[in-house]
C-alpha cells in the first residue's frame, strides 16, 4: 500500500503529535486533496467556526482514514510546507511510515454536529440541560455546553442523530476546556463511553459508518 492508492477527495482524520510522542488531545478532520507521490500527499486545512485552523510546517501528525480495499489505515506523517490559494489553505504532507491496519471502533471520531441533551446522574429530578455534539465515536464525545462541570462526573446524554430516533449514552468527563463564543462563556467536554445499549450502539455504528463512507 502506498498513498498513489489513496482516492482524491477520502476524508481522513488527524491528531498533533507533541514532543516525546505524546499527543495533543485536538482531533482535526481534513480530506485529501491531491496525491503528489508514493510518500507526499496534499490535505487541506482543517475549519472551525468558519475558520482555517492553521498548522506550521514541521508539524508531525497521525492520520487515519477509511480506504475502499484494505479498510480502516494510519500513517504518521510531517507537513512540509503549506500552500494558500484563493478558496483553500493546503497542508503538504510527507508520509514518514508505511501505513497500518487499524481498528474502526478505536480510533475514528465524526465531526458533525448534532443536537444534545445532558444531567448529571445524580441530579434525577433536574431537567435536561441542551448541549450541542460537535464530534463522536464509538467511545465517547466532544459537547459544547453553557456551564462548568467538574471533571470526572458522569453524565446522562441523549443525543439526536440526523435521521434516525435519539440514542441514550452514559459518560464520564475526562477533560473540560474553557471558550468564549461571542462574548459568551462555552465549555467543551470530552467524553468516555460508560453504558450504551444494543441498539443505541447499532444505531450509532450504522451513523458512522454512512458518515465515513459518504
Amino acid at each position: 500500500m502506498n498513498a498513489k492508492e489513496i482516492i482524491v477527495g477520502k476524508k481522513l482524520e488527524f491528531e498533533v503529535i507533541a514532543t516525546l510522542d505524546s499527543k495533543i488531545s485536538k482531533t482535526y478532520n481534513s480530506q485529501f486533496i491531491e496525491i503528489i507521490s508514493n510518500t507526499e500527499v496534499v490535505m487541506s486545512s482543517p475549519v472551525e467556526e468558519f475558520e482555517a485552523i492553521l498548522l506550521p510546517s514541521g508539524t508531525k501528525i497521525r492520520a487515519v482514514f477509511l480506504h475502499e480495499i484494505h479498510g480502516m489505515l494510519g500513517f504518521e506523517g510531517t507537513i512540509t510546507h503549506i500552500e494558500k490559494n484563493e478558496a483553500l489553505i493546503l497542508f503538504h504532507t510527507r508520509i514518514d511510515d508505511n501505513f497500518t491496519l487499524i481498528q474502526r471502533r478505536k480510533y475514528f471520531r465524526i465531526d458533525h454536529y448534532l443536537e444534545a441533551e445532558y444531567h448529571l446522574i445524580e441530579e434525577v429530578n433536574v431537567p435536561y440541560k441542551r448541549a450541542l455534539i460537535k464530534n463522536i465515536s464509538y467511545h465517547g464525545a466532544l459537547i459544547e455546553i453553557d456551564e462548568n462541570i467538574p471533571e470526572n462526573s458522569i453524565i446522562d446524554l441523549i443525543i439526536w442523530l440526523s435521521d434516525k430516533p435519539d440514542i441514550k449514552m452514559r459518560c464520564s468527563i475526562i477533560k473540560i476546556s474553557e471558550s468564549e463564543v461571542r462574548g459568551m462563556k462555552k465549555y467543551e467536554l470530552n467524553l468516555s463511553l460508560i453504558y450504551m445499549n444494543q441498539r443505541d450502539k447499532e444505531s450509532l455504528k450504522k451513523f458512522i459508518t454512512r458518515s465515513v463512507t459518504c
